[in-house]
Parts: C-alpha cells; structure tokens; sequence
C-alpha cells in the first residue's frame, strides 16, 4: 500500500528550500541585530524590543562562519526595588553616598539638595536653592558641596542641612570636586574657580573661551576640565595657571577621569581621547562616528567605559584604546557608567538603568522608570551591593543587584560625579598598595640656618586610587606631615623643607624610613686685633688671648705678628680679648661679637708702664713745659690723569673713616660715569689708587655670567693690602638713554667682581633724581618722568603741563592727573607718593581746599572755577593756606632741587620767600592770569633765568634722566658694571607619533631654555612644509625652562617636514584611511537606521514565507 506523502514530511528539494529561507532570515536577523548593537559579535544580542518573549540568536560556532539559530528567550526580570524617593522634581544629578546617608540633588521647579535615609528611603533633611540643581554632591569631613543654576556653589553642613557658605558667580555651576582643602568648580560663565573649602572665598578663576559643562577633576596638583571651545584643560591646582590645552575639534563636555597617569576625555567631535595627564602628549583616540560623546567616561581593570549619543555603551582597552565590546540601546547614552562587581552599571535615555556583563558586554537585566524622557545624565553609584541613581521620572531609585560590592571605577573613587565612602580595602580585588620607595636630601652639609629639601618617592603599585601620610622626622621628632593622593599604579612625590638652626648632626626620617643624615656646622668669623701704643705705632709680638666672654685667661697666648696684628678664624659668639706686651699696661677688651663669615676688627691701643718717681734732689729744677700736642694731620687727595687711567693719592687716611675721591670729576664719559669711590682703611695710612678703564675687556678675563650687557669695564689697583681695607663702596650714574638703549630697567643692573678668576656680583642699590627709592615702588611713583605711559597715564599734556593754558578749556586738561572721581585723597592726585616727605602735616590743607568727601567733580576741589572765568591765583590754586608752608622744598616737588641745577629754590619757587609772602601772587606764579601765554609763565614762578635753572626739563616735566648705583666691595681688582640680559635657546624638540593616518593629531614639544639673568620671552612658530601653521609666545625666568607644545591635525596623507623657527624637528608620515571594515569595530556605513525590530519583521517575513511553501507542498 502507497504510504501517504504528508506522513513522511515535505520531499527533499522541500526541505532544503525551507532551510536555505530560515538560513536567509537569520542572516537578515544577524544583520539587523548588528545595526542595533553597534555591529558587536558577542556570544548574546541584546533582545529587540526590550520585552518578555522576544526573538534572539544563538551563535552557534566560534569564528566568522558560525551558524547561528533562532530561539524564544525571556528578558530577565528586574532587579527587587529596595526603595523609591520622589523628589519632586527631574533629578541628574549623581548620588554621593557617605555615612549612611544619600546626597543627591534635584532639578526642574524643586532645586532642593535631599539627604536620604540609604536603608529607608526616608528624607532626612531638604536644603533649597534658587535653582535647579543638576550638580552632583561632593561631601567631605561633614560638608557637602553642591553647585545650583541659581548661580551659587554651596556649603551645607551634612548633619543639619544648614548652610555653611555660599560662593555667587555669573551662571550655572557644575559639579564640584574638592581636592587639599579646596572646592574646584566649573560654571556655565566660561570659568574654573577655585574656593577655599573653609572659608567661601576665591582663591583664583581661569577663564575658557567658552561655557564649561564638563566638571573638574583633581589629580596630583592638578584640575583636568573640559570647555564648549573645544579644549582639554590642566590647570595647576595651586595657582590656577594653564599647564597645558589640548584642542579637540568641537566642544568638550565630558567631565575627564585620571587612571595610571592617563587622562581621559570624550569630545563632540565624536572622539574619546587619551593624554598624558603630565604633558597633555596624545597617546590614543578612538572614533564612535559622527556623534557626540558627552558623559564622563570611568577606567575599571584597565578597560575604560562610556557611553555615546549613539545609543551605544563602549569598552575600550584603557592602554592601548584597542575596541573590546559595545553594547547598543535604545536611545542616547547621556549617563556616566559605573563598576561593581564586574558589572557596568549606566543609564540610557530610553528611560532604562543597564546592567552589562564588564568583560563581555552582556546584559544581565535592565530597570525601566516610568517618564518618557529617560534617565538622561544621572551617573549611578553602587554601596554594598545596591546602586543608587536617579531619573527625570523625579525619582531616586535603590535596587539591589543581588551583589556585595561598590562602585570601583575612577570616576566614583576620584570623586568626579557623585562618590561614597566605602574604603577601598573593602573590596580585595581593587586595594591600594602604597609605601616609600626613595629618599633623597638636597644637602648633608649645611651651616646653620640653611634649609635642606627632603624628597620621597611614594609608590602605589595596588589596584586603587589611596591616601598617604608621610610624617618627616629629625632626630625622632616629627617636625612636619603631608597627605597626598596617589593613583593606581603610580608614583607620587612628596617634597619637605626643613631648617637647621643649630649645629650639630642630625638623623632624617620619612615614615621611619631613613633619608641620611645632616650635618649642621656654624661657619667661622675672622677676628683680627692690631696692637697699637698711644702714639698708633704698631707692638709686634704683643701676646694676645682670646676667650669666651666673661673667663678667665688660660693657656698659651699668640703673637702679634711684625707690623702688631694679629689675625684668627673664630666660631661665632661672644668673645674677650686680653692683650699684653713689655713696657705696656695689659688692656682687656670685652663682649666681642663674632659674626659667621665676617670681619670683626678690635683695635686695642697700650698704655705705657708706669714707673716710681726718683728721690727728689734738695733744689729741683722747674720741669719744661710739655710739648703741645700735635695737630692731627688733614687727609689730602690729589689727582693725576694718565692717558685713560686717574691715579689718586692719599695722604694721612684716618683708620675706620672713609675716604671720598670724586673720580667724576677726573673722567669724561656721556653715558656710564664711576662718579665716586670711598675707600675705608683699617688702619692709618697712605696709599695710591689706581682706576683703569676699558672698552675691551682683557682677553685673560672671562666673559661675564648670564649673558650680561656690559656698560662699563675698569680695573683698580690700590698699594693697600686685602686685608688693609675695611670696605670700599662705588657710585655709578647712568643715563635712561643708555638703559633704554640697551633694552635693560633700572633695577637689570649689576656690579661684577672679578675674584679669583671669577666674577661675583655685588649687592647693588639703584637711586632716582626727586625723593628715596626705598620709600617708592618706581621713579615714576615720585616724580614725572620722559615716558609719562611708564605712570599709566593715557594723555601726559593732559595731566601737567605741557599744554599752554589758552589750549586747555577745562581744569582736568591741565592739572592734576586721571579723572577726578577715580582718586580718593590728595596721594592720588599730585604730587607724588609721600606728603610728609615734604614736612606737609596735613595734605588736605595745602591742597586742594575741599573736603575730598564733598567734591563731586574737578571744579569743586580745583581750581574751582573754569580757566575761563578765573581773574586771580586763588580761584585755581592752591585753595587754603599757604603760611603752613616754611620753605619751598615742602611745596614742590620733591627733595633735591640741586640735582636739576637749581641755584635757587627761592626764586623759582615761589618767587618770594615763604615767610614774606601773604597772599597766593606773591608766591605763585608771579604774573597775573591774563598776562600769562605759556605755562613757563604761570609754573613753576617767573621765568626760569631769574631761579638760575640750568635745564629746567632737568628739574620737570622731563629731559635726561640719571639713574645712581651703589655697591660695597672688600677689595679692589678688575670691576663690570653690566645689565643682566635673558639669554634664551631651543634645547630640545620632540613630534610624537611620526607616523599617522589622516585626521590624526600630532604633538610637537619644544623646550626653551634661560641661561642669562634676567627673564625673557621669544616667540616659536611651528612651520609644516616651510608654511608657518602656528606661532606662540613664552616667556622664560632666569636658569628655568619651559616646555611649548603644539598639536597640528594632518587632514592629507604624505610625508611632512616639522620645522620650529627654522630648526628640524622631524618628519611626519601620514598614510591614508584603510578602506573596508575591522572585524570588530561597529560598522558606520550600514544604511539601516537601526530602529529595534526591524530583524524580527525580517524573520516574520521569512517565517511566513516557510509556513506558505509548507502548506502549498502538503496540498
């Protein structure tokens, strides 16, 4: 019997054609799931419809040619919720958990920061701000800091919820982050700040050139930012001055995470980018296509999680940036991820929490909220076992994972976007491993009163950001301490400074750990003691002892050498010295100071011995009158000029008093005059000097340090010894020309000191013509100089008075300064720094009349009325009483009229006496108003020829100006005034990488070196190809370096010739893009759109496809 077809199922060809169509819908599903997980290939696909019961695939094989099948798998369920808070209002703000307690902020119409009960859900306390809050608490030592749109970081006290401080800036404030005391914080106002965590106030602000959302994040000293003009900041922590800026090419609102020296940072130009956290150096980027990346990434066992406006959630390898997994959902991925337990935990805005297998991406559950609008930016964190985040449903959520652990990424344990307090140690898989590795000592030899820096490498070689204390000990006492954070796998170093202000020797510790020892030694002063009889004729071998102060004489004494001096190096104290020799009274001297590294001179004079008297003869002659006593001889200097040298002899020079020779006057010279030289012997003496100059330094004298500008060379030889003169002390005078000439400021210059065959400068003090530099700032505080934009003055014929007075229409064309209502006393108006200088009790008085209080504009102070309408002196000047006044020089303008060769103060100024005068013609300014055409005529008094002005721009507003210098020397040799100059060179250059594909970001590092003495600045410019792409300025302080850094994106391929200012710096090769696909990178050139279920309708149509052959071959 023919058995029925039905019964033995479809013929061959049937079955083999169902079969190709199955296997032709699963290769459409296979695709369809690519689009939407970002083109992965792990072992599970992420369901299609985020429902129960939904189609999947099954890889079934282990390469590229695994066949795969279809089953019906059940999402798993969600995670138990522990507890729901509404806070009334959409909450992205991260959640930090500490002590117990949840801290997390609230958005939208609330603005409140919430304290929540971690095991309850319960509120504990609710503080309000203006504004919405999407910042993410920091709490630390029971403070917590939160930043609120109403425009203002807050301090809350945790326990209370009162405030503590609040710090206002111009927009909305981000995150905060706090970091050795004090609150780092970004606003949307295009700034950084940095706050004193105790206090509220500004301790400095660094200004981007466009609004900042990115958050800071603090790592060893420095505060890593992004801004919307597209840089990467590191700033440092202390100052707030830019380290380095990495440019990306669109805005930058990822807040960056550090891990193992690395920072961390995503753009929207659709790049996740890796830099060296020192040098801001490029060390990877990896590309998600054209889309944003805006949350902050997080590194966890080395893999760096973050999500994109993709839809997608990405691992990367943290060191290399090579792709591990991604894992699509079901909109824009806003939400910074967290790691616990080898979980990633990270929110979508599909309004889904996630759960993703940390090694492999797969899904372990999801938690959906209820609001339309998602997640969005809120980052969770996790505590023993619960992860707590929050959603724009207006609700905080806690759910238990089902696991023990915390959060141990570097975003929750750096503190970046909301962190806890579980200690790291909890967690034996992720623990900190930190100890000293090196100790070093700047010095072991030091004299007493030095400073000695002791550095400690601290190594971290754990899994886990930690703390360290280092506590410095001398000789077991713990003198100093230092707590610093040191990341995972890195090396953190710790600097101390300490003086020693006794001698001795000392044992240095950090931690127990020895550092060395430091040996402290006083440094001697030289006492010298010249034995003299009261006639001063030197005592050789008189027998000398010295001793502590207030001892008695002991041991052998030393001798006086032939010319009666005797000379020793002492350790520094209190000292006596006892002297004696034969035929002489013995004299003690006592409490002698010696000084380290000093000369301290006591001269002792004898007495001669007294004798008994002889038996008197019965008729004694009258004794002779005694002898006057000789006049003291008067100390004579005379000159003799020798081609270009002077030769000055000097005859009975008195010990210890100084000996002026007006060298000036012997020597021509217009620009760098030695004016005068005063030498101080140590004893009664003549002797020869001899001053020598030269335009050319000799050839067997070396050339002088830091590339110093020599004014002047000269040599001087005296016929007395070093140890003859006491000191000698040089006057220079050198004109503002020449210094401008030179490109050098007043205080450049410097006296050199050719000893030993080296030079050594001199302590040098600068002087201006007008009062004392010491009591000014600068020569232009004083008295009014050539260059009136040196003063800050923006029009000088507006100030004083260069304009004539039929030109001036107002009083503030002429006189007294800037704007009347900048100025708040007299000091600020005229006519110079110190009042009382000029033995003026009262400013206000003499000048200008008015209360300053009560003046509301120039008129009301002076001159009162306009120009115009002015018939005599008092209604412009001075105001009140001129009586108070005893002499000219307490009026104008300063202290040494001699200088602008003014025979007569007097009669320029003002023309009578002070004392003569009653009224204010009769001292200024001599003729009428109307009578005047000039301001020579109105000021300062009649007509210069009448004071016996020689140059009456010496004496004001202008004309060539001196500048004086002064220094001491112990002896005399050869001698440079010079002017220390910048002396800046390229030492070094680097371009990493050399080889590159197209869009690809170079780093080009230039170090510019000072070796001269004053600072200085250069500009670079980078050239690619011999074509200038960049130019930057530095400036270089004296024996420092500085590094230059710039980025040049190469958008075609070829070889490169980098040049910086002309010198090679290497040879860049760029090769185009690899066309095809990576076996593993999701693919950007799919044309499906992504949408979820697109592969299931797929296999529907293929499914139904099979049913219909089925059933037409069964019929």
């Amino acid at each position: 019997m023919r058995s029925n077809p039905s019964d033995t199922g479809p013929p061959t060809w049937t079955r083999t054609l169902a079969v190709a169509v199955v296997g032709l819908g699963a290769v459409f599903l296979v695709a369809s799931l690519a689009v939407v997980s970002g083109g992965t290939a792990t072992g599970e696909s992420p369901a299609v419809d985020g429902g129960h019961d939904a189609v999947a695939l099954e890889t079934v094989g282990a390469d590229a040619f695994a066949s795969y099948r279809l089953y019906s798998t059940t999402e798993p369920d969600e995670p138990p919720v522990k507890w729901a808070f509404d806070a009334g209002g959409t909450v992205n703000s991260a959640p930090t958990i500490v002590d117990g307690t949840v801290y997390v902020g609230s958005g939208g119409g609330d603005g409140h920061l919430y304290a929540i009960d971690v095991a309850t859900g319960d509120e504990v306390w609710a503080f309000e701000t203006g504004g919405g809050i999407s910042s993410s608490p920091f709490v630390d030592s029971g403070t917590v800091y939160i930043g609120s749109s109403d425009d203002h970081l807050y301090a809350v006290d945790a326990e209370s919820g009162t405030e503590e401080w609040s710090f206002e800036v111009d927009h909305t404030v981000n995150s905060p982050f706090l970091y050795d005391g004090t609150v780092y914080v970004s606003s949307w106002d295009e700034n950084i700040y940095a706050v004193d965590a105790e206090t509220g106030e500004k301790e400095w602000v660094f200004e981007t050139g466009d609004t900042v959302r990115s958050s800071p994040t603090v790592v060893n000293g420095t505060v890593y930012v992004g801004s919307q003009d597209g840089h990467l900041y590191a700033l440092d922590a202390t100052s707030g001055n830019e380290e380095w800026a990495f440019e990306t090419d669109d805005e930058v609102r990822s807040s960056p995470t550090v891990y193992n020296e690395t920072v961390y940072a995503g753009s929207w130009d659709g790049h996740m980018y890796a830099l060296d956290a020192q040098s801001g150096a490029y060390v990877w980027s990896h590309s998600v296509g054209d889309n944003h990346i805006s949350p902050s990434p997080t590194v966890a066992n080395d893999t760096l999680y973050f999500g994109s406006h993709n839809n997608n959630v990405y691992a990367l390898n943290a060191s290399t940036g090579e792709y591990v997994w991604s894992r699509a959902t079901f909109d824009n991925v806003l939400s910074s991820p967290t790691v616990a337990d080898d979980t990633v935990y990270i929110g979508s805005s599909d309004a889904r929490l996630y759960a993703l297998d940390a090694h492999t991406g797969a899904k372990h559950w999801t938690f959906e909220t209820d609001d339309e609008f998602g997640i969005q930016t809120t980052g969770p964190t996790v505590v023993d076992g619960t992860v707590y985040f929050g959603s724009r449903d207006d609700h905080v959520y806690a759910l238990e994972t089902g696991s023990e652990g915390s959060s141990v990424d570097s975003r929750v344990l750096l503190g970046t976007l909301g962190h806890h307090d579980v200690a790291i140690s909890d967690d034996p898989e992720t623990q900190p491993d930190i100890s000293i590795v090196d100790l070093s000592l700047s010095e072991t030899n030091v004299d007493e009163g030095d400073q000695v820096t002791i550095t400690a490498q601290i190594e971290n070689t754990g899994d886990a950001t930690g703390e360290y204390t280092a506590e410095l000990e001398i000789e077991g006492d713990v003198e100093a301490t230092e707590t610093v954070s040191v990341d995972a796998n890195s090396t953190r170093e710790v600097t101390f400074t300490h003086t020693f202000d006794d001698a001795g020797e000392f044992d240095v510790r950090v931690d127990g750990v020895a550092a060395g020892t430091v040996e402290v030694t006083v440094e001697d002063g030289t006492l010298r003691v010249p034995v003299t009889g009261v006639r001063n004729e030197p005592i050789p071998g008189a027998l000398v002892w010295v001793v502590p102060a207030g001892d008695s004489i002991d041991g052998e004494p030393s001798i006086a050498d032939g010319d009666g001096i005797y000379e020793t190096d002492k350790q520094p104290g209190m000292y006596d010295v006892e002297v004696a020799a034969d035929g002489y009274e013995t004299e003690r001297v006592e409490d002698i100071e010696i000084v380290p590294d000093e000369w301290t001179n006591v001269d002792v004079e004898l007495e001669p011995e007294s004798t008994s008297s002889p038996s008197p003869s019965p008729s004694p002659s009258p004794s002779p009158s005694p002898d006057p006593a000789p006049e003291e001889p008067e100390t004579t200097v005379l000159f003799e000029q020798i081609n270009e040298s002077v030769a000055a002899t000097v005859t009975n020079a008195v010990a210890n008093e100084s000996v002026s020779l007006p060298v000036a006057d012997e020597i021509e010279d217009n620009d760098t005059v030695l004016r005068q030289l005063n030498v101080t012997p140590r004893s009664d003496a003549d002797f020869d000097v001899t001053i020598e100059r030269s335009d050319d330094r000799p050839a067997d004298v070396d050339e002088l340090p830091n590339a110093a500008a020599e004014l002047r060379y000269f040599e001087i030889n005296a016929s007395l010894e070093r140890e003859a003169i006491e000191n000698a002390t040089f006057e220079f005078v050198v004109t503002t020309d020449e210094l401008e000439e030179r490109g050098l400021e007043p205080e450049d210059v410097t006296l050199y000191h050719y000893v030993d065959g080296e030079w050594v400068d001199r302590e040098t003090t600068a002087q201006f013509p007008g009062d004392h530099w010491t009591e000014a700032e600068t020569a232009e505080d004083l008295f009014p100089d050539d260059m009136w934009e040196e003063a800050g003055v923006d029009d000088p014929d507006a100030l004083f008075p260069e304009e004539t007075i039929e030109a001036a229409e107002t009083a503030e064309e002429l006189f007294p300064g800037d704007m009347w209502e900048e100025a708040d006393s007299p000091e600020d108006l005229f006519p110079g720094d110190h009042w009382e200088e000029a033995g003026v009790d009262d400013p206000e008085v003499l000048f200008p009349g008015d209360m300053w209080e009560e003046a509301e504009t120039a008129e009301d102070l002076f001159p009162g009325d306009h120009w115009a309408e002015t018939e005599t002196a008092e209604d412009l000047f001075p105001g009140d009483h001129w009586e108070e006044a005893e002499t000219a020089e307490d009026l104008f303008p300063g202290d040494h009229w001699a200088k602008a060769g003014v025979d007569d103060p007097d009669a320029l100024f003002p023309e009578e006496t002070i004392e003569e005068a009653e009224t204010a013609e009769e001292l200024f300014p001599g003729d009428t108003w109307e009578e005047a055409e000039t301001a020579e005529d109105l000021f300062p008094g009649d007509t210069w020829e009448e004071a016996g002005v020689d140059d009456p721009e010496a004496l004001f507003p202008g004309g060539t100006w001196e500048v004086t210098y002064s220094a001491e020397v112990p002896h005399f040799s050869a001698f440079a005034l010079a002017g220390d100059q910048p002396d800046l060179d390229v030492v070094e250059m680097s371009v990493s990488p050399s080889d590159l594909s197209v869009g690809e970001t170079v780093t080009v590092e230039t170090t510019v070196r000072n070796d001269g003495g004053a600072a200085g600045e250069t500009d670079l410019a980078l050239e690619i190809d011999g074509a200038v792409v960049e130019t930057k300025s530095v400036s270089v302080d004296p024996g420092t370096e500085r590094v230059v850094t710039f980025t040049q994106t190469f958008e075609e391929s070829g070889e490169f010739a980098v040049h910086v200012d002309d010198l090679e710096v290497g040879t860049v090769t760029v090769e185009a893009d690899s066309v095809g696909e990576t076996p593993e990178e999701p693919s950007d050139d799919d044309t499906t759109d992504g949408t979820p279920g697109f592969g299931a309708l797929v296999t529907a149509v293929v499914l139904l496809a099979v049913a219909a052959l089925s059933t037409r071959t069964r019929s």
